[in-house]
């Protein structure tokens, strides 16, 4: 959705003259704060409990027990139930079709913008982020999509990079350094033999 074509930005714009935009809208209308809050939203604080990952404004530790009891410690499960962001209840708008495309692309935002901000929390750990049609809207979930790994189990022991390549041998090295690096040419990889000489 192009946010210049919803109704109240579109209203807004076309009531001056001169090339404006839904960014010029905001500009106009939010202030230090309100940027502020959304900048929170789109880049929440995370904390990790007992091995689950939560949003920081959703865990209550009461909370977080009961679950913990009624789930059976069962760390998906917990977290598909913490972390949901129900985008209608955060945003008061109407039942018009445009409310609710514009909800739709507002949950999306924020599930790309969670996923980064996990991956840059939490670079060891694998998340399943998405955005679920539910009774109360377009809702933003997220959890854990794979058990950790080990740190020494983490790291690729292959990567593949295209002949021609630029990137330096010392790039495509872990951090831990340990891994021997050379280019092959999968050209003479014809068979097994070949893989292996």
């Amino acid at each position: 959705m192009n946010p210049d074509e919803y109704p109240e930005i579109k209203a807004w714009v076309e009531s001056y003259t001169g090339d404006l935009d839904s960014v010029d809208f905001l500009n106009e209308h939010c202030t230090v704060g309100m940027w502020l809050a959304f900048a929170h939203l789109m880049n929440p604080e995370f904390v990790e409990v007992r091995g689950c990952v939560m949003r920081k404004r959703s865990y209550a530790p009461g909370s977080f027990d009961d679950w913990y009891r009624r789930l059976d410690g069962d760390v998906r499960r917990i977290e598909g139930v913490l972390n949901c962001f129900a985008v209608g209840y955060a945003i008061d708008c109407g039942d018009t079709a445009e409310a609710e495309e514009a909800l739709g692309h507002i949950a999306q935002a924020v599930a790309h913008s969670w996923e980064a901000a996990l991956r840059r929390a939490f670079p060891r750990k694998c998340f399943d982020v998405r955005v679920l049609d539910t009774d109360d809207g377009p809702t933003v979930v997220f959890g854990q999509a794979s058990p950790y790994v080990p740190a020494a189990l983490d790291e690729p022991w292959l990567r593949v990079v295209a002949r021609g390549a630029t990137a330096r041998e010392v790039d495509l090295l872990p951090a831990s350094g340990t891994t021997f690096v050379a280019r092959l040419d999968g050209a003479a990889m014809g068979d097994s033999d070949g893989v292996f000489e």
